[in-house]
């Protein structure tokens, strides 16, 4: 039969490849901050490129392709534009595009 005699003991101590992981987040995440300062255009440009391929990679899997021209001209119009050639690009465009 088990107890919780042992719980102090199992959480007193995380693991040390635990503590190794969140040391390196930690270290990340000041040298995110460091480039941020010294360069935010080429975050921006990194996170708008890493959000175009994300939608385009889940909209692949959901059978829904259109080119990447097109891809950026439906991610960077206005939310009004609302003009859909087909139905793939208006699935593409999401939640926008209804």
């Amino acid at each position: 039969m088990r107890t919780f005699s042992d719980i102090q003991t199992a959480l007193a101590a995380p693991p040390l490849d635990i503590v190794t992981l969140l040391g390196r987040i930690e270290n990340g995440r000041g040298q995110e901050a460091l480039h941020h300062a010294q360069a935010p255009q080429v975050l921006e440009r990194l996170a708008a490129r890493t959000r175009f391929d994300s939608i385009t990679a889940s909209s692949a899997i959901e059978d829904v392709i259109v080119d990447d021209e097109r891809a950026l001209q439906i991610l960077r119009a206005p939310e009004s534009a609302g003009a859909y050639r087909n139905r793939s690009e208006l699935e593409f465009a999401g939640p926008r595009g209804s």
